[in-house]
């Protein structure tokens, strides 16, 4: 059985020494861009698969699958904006060429957020600006102050990052890990995250990450602010 994703998840699975997948199995395929595969059925010899942006962590997708008159979409969480639907071209546009929505047989919604209680999601914008808040007030009180993010997920959070590290024109420093693993291949991260320690003042890296390298950069004390991230809000 082959497993497909986007080119970033692939790396991050081949890269990660805890996920035990064969890599002839791991397939990649590019965003946006319909994939004929052919399957074991009595009723298709191909189906054609297109990848959309979800918009959710890094490397996330949504699944168009189409068979004759048939389109299923598949995705698990997404964010998607208004702006992102010029992403969308292989809904908006049929395989003849003609412009319009495609015609969805049958949608399959796997997400965290299932509950009436999360019928409204914060921007993350606004997210970002009120902890750029709290985090300028505490760095401010002292020149040794820190700040470490402590993200609800492995990934998730890395958009809040980037707009801290712009904010404050630093690079966040990350787990040494987590960087050779997937940031690194991220290249809108290139200029805001760091697996180098150089008395960073913002940190996205717990105590036990740091520890494993050796450098304890987040040795917790009265200067130190661990801010709790809600995936609700950022992911």
């Amino acid at each position: 059985m082959m497993l497909y994703a986007s080119p970033l998840t692939i790396t991050f699975l081949k890269r990660n020494k805890t996920i035990n997948l064969r890599e002839d199995k791991l397939i990649s395929l590019e965003i946006g861009f319909p994939n004929l595969l052919k399957v074991h059925s009595d009723i298709f010899e191909y189906i054609c698969v297109t990848l959309l942006p979800a918009g959710h962590c890094p490397g996330s997708v949504m699944f168009l699958i189409e068979a004759g008159a048939h389109r299923i979409l598949y995705t698990g969480d997404f964010r998607i904006q208004l702006q992102d639907f010029k992403l969308f071209k292989p809904l908006l546009i049929d395989n003849e060429g003609n412009h319009g929505p495609k015609n969805i047989s049958a949608l399959y919604l796997d997400t965290t957020f299932a509950s009436k209680k999360y019928y409204e999601f914060p921007m993350r914008k606004e997210s970002s600006a009120n902890l750029i808040k709290v985090v300028e007030e505490w760095l401010d009180q002292d020149s040794n102050n820190k700040i470490c993010l402590w993200m609800p997920g492995y990934v998730g959070i890395e958009y809040a990052i980037v707009e801290v590290a712009k904010h404050f024109k630093c690079s966040v420093h990350v787990h040494k890990q987590k960087y050779e693993e997937l940031y690194s291949s991220i290249v809108e991260l290139d200029n805001f995250v760091t697996p180098i320690y150089t008395n960073n003042r913002i940190h996205a890296c717990s105590k036990n990450e740091c520890d494993t390298d050796n450098i304890n950069c987040m040795k917790l004390n009265k200067n130190v602010k661990c801010v709790q991230l809600n995936a609700l809000a950022f992911t």
